[in-house]
């Protein structure tokens, strides 16, 4: 589970992570959330997003036999839940999502969401037991905020600023709207 702030990186994150196992021959599958059906429940949405007709089930088992068929892991990225239409359909079905992933060792499951919005869409778990993901707090370019910056320049090639990054620097978003 990849958390943060607005802006700091986590949709390019998971992008970067599909391109990176596709690249390498690996498989991969992603959707941005705010495309999925404002309707039905989520496996649904996820499986149609997808291009197919049957259960989700059926789909992580295709996906679960391709990626063993290579002996790899096949990556599946669901990237900012809290812009689902009705996003309280995760708060519901995530739980659910999460353990039909987590039955197949061929699969592995990456999900973001703002951290402001994790009351309103991840699940809750009964004191004392542990939520089913790790958690990865994106802190965008916080702390490297002069050479992130001197980087994309150089990157996109445009004359870096002459006063010092300062504060929102450190928010990507906030670079690549210069």
């Amino acid at each position: 589970l990849l958390t943060g702030p607005a802006g700091q990186g986590k949709t390019h994150t998971l992008i970067h992570e599909i391109r990176r196992t596709l690249a390498s021959g690996g498989i991969a599958v992603g959707v941005l959330a705010q495309t999925l059906a404002a309707g039905g429940d989520l496996r649904t949405a996820l499986s149609q997003h997808w291009g197919y007709a049957d259960s989700f089930a059926t789909f992580l088992d295709g996906l679960e036999s391709a990626a063993a068929e290579k002996g790899q892991r096949a990556l599946i990225a669901i990237d900012a839940l809290n812009e689902t239409p009705n996003r309280q359909r995760w708060k519901q079905e995530l739980a659910g999502i999460i353990r039909e992933v987590s039955e197949r060792p061929h699969l592995a499951l990456a999900l973001s969401v703002r951290s402001d919005y994790r009351l309103h869409v991840l699940p809750e778990f009964d004191a004392g037991s542990r939520p089913a993901w790790v958690e990865h707090r994106h802190s965008g370019f916080a702390g490297i905020e002069p050479e992130a910056m001197l980087a994309y320049c150089r990157h996109y090639g445009v004359s870096a600023p002459v006063a010092p990054p300062v504060g929102e620097l450190s928010n990507p978003l906030f670079v690549q709207l210069l």
